[in-house]
């Protein structure tokens, strides 16, 4: 069984952001992550990388490229304009879509 090394992804985040001297502030509005989820996502709380985790365990296992998924959105920076899925794919097979 694998797990996420939630301290050492953490740890690597903070100094990444640090390395580049920019704020939880600013790395929010660069990509439309709040600034207390980019803090709890550094200081490796458990809430955060719970949901990733399985998303990152089940890629594992179906050998999926989580990384192949990352698309722009707008002008390359996070717009509150910018929406994936107006239904999710389980929503939109249901329907014939």
């Amino acid at each position: 069984m694998k797990r996420l090394d939630r301290i050492a992804l953490g740890r690597a985040l903070f100094l990444a952001r640090e390395a580049l001297r920019l704020t939880t502030r600013e790395i929010a509005a660069r990509t439309g992550v709040s600034a207390a989820t980019v803090s709890r996502a550094e200081r490796a709380h458990p809430d955060i990388y719970q949901n990733a985790e399985s998303v990152l365990l089940l890629c594992d296992h179906f050998d999926v490229d989580p990384f192949a998924f990352l698309v722009t959105v707008g002008g390359g920076e996070f717009s509150s304009g910018d929406v994936f899925h107006e239904k999710t794919p389980m929503k939109q097979a249901g329907r014939g879509a």
